[in-house]
């Protein structure tokens, strides 16, 4: 696929050694201001503000520290794995679904390290289809919300890379309307467009602006889409949704 798969060892690398070594991690761990972030704490309070009750479901547990938001204290619970590509998360989804309690709504971001390790878009994609489906499977009415994802730094990105990411973002665009994917309950949310330098921490995380500019994105779909309410919200997807907050 393209050039991309000549070097694609090396994006793979640069990726793996941001996002998944603790040994080579550049984060130290008591300056929490420069570690790489999740949008999950952001969209958290922006439900906060609009009187929302939300409840983040997922096996995995952040074990960051977080400051209280108007008296309550952080859901930690989420479904983010750094390095996770998108086999993974469908060979996983099935028994995390039924070791939580079942979410009203999924933010899936996953495809970037199938990408990154020059997998074919379509073959990604119908990894994304096959996950949603087993969401469905679970219950029809589950809102799954997925992201066109951002491209990386702009030092980072090549012209193969942006092109790969917007036929995959292109791809996902038609998932909306797919029959395969259950049509009017998968939203679409865009990552990518307007996705600046000033919100990235290193090469392809967000610093504190991106998670919030990827938290207001998310707030914006689901306010549009649902509204107000009580939500169960499963997180879902690679290390741009664990983050990395010490």
């Amino acid at each position: 696929m393209l050039n991309l798969k000549k070097n694609a060892w090396l994006l793979l690398a640069a990726f793996a050694l941001i996002a998944c070594d603790p040994d080579t991690d550049p984060v130290d761990p008591d300056t929490p201001e420069e570690a790489y972030q999740s949008y999950r704490y952001e969209f958290w309070k922006n439900t906060l503000d609009a009187g929302w009750t939300i409840d983040f479901v997922g096996t995995q547990a952040d074990p960051g520290t977080y400051e209280q938001y108007v008296g309550e204290s952080f859901d930690v619970d989420h479904e983010g794995i750094g390095g996770i590509e998108s086999d993974g998360v469908k060979d996983n989804i099935q028994e995390v679904l039924s070791s939580i309690e079942e979410p009203d709504i999924v933010l899936l971001c996953v495809g970037g390290n199938d990408l990154l390790n020059g997998d074919d878009v379509d073959s990604v994609i119908e990894n994304i289809e096959i996950i949603i489906g087993r969401i469905h499977q679970l219950n029809p009415n589950i809102k799954v919300f997925v992201e066109q994802i951002a491209p990386g730094h702009s030092t980072f990105m090549t012209n193969e890379l942006d092109d790969t990411i917007q036929q995959f973002n292109a791809k996902i665009a038609e998932l909306g309307s797919s029959v395969i994917t259950g049509g009017t309950n998968i939203h679409v949310v865009d990552m990518f467009t307007d996705f600046t330098d000033d919100f990235f921490f290193d090469d392809v995380h967000y610093n504190e602006a991106g998670a919030k500019e990827v938290a207001d994105r998310y707030f914006q779909t689901i306010n549009e889409v649902l509204g107000a309410g009580t939500y169960k919200v499963l997180p879902l997807g690679d290390s741009r949704v664990e983050g990395a907050q010490p």
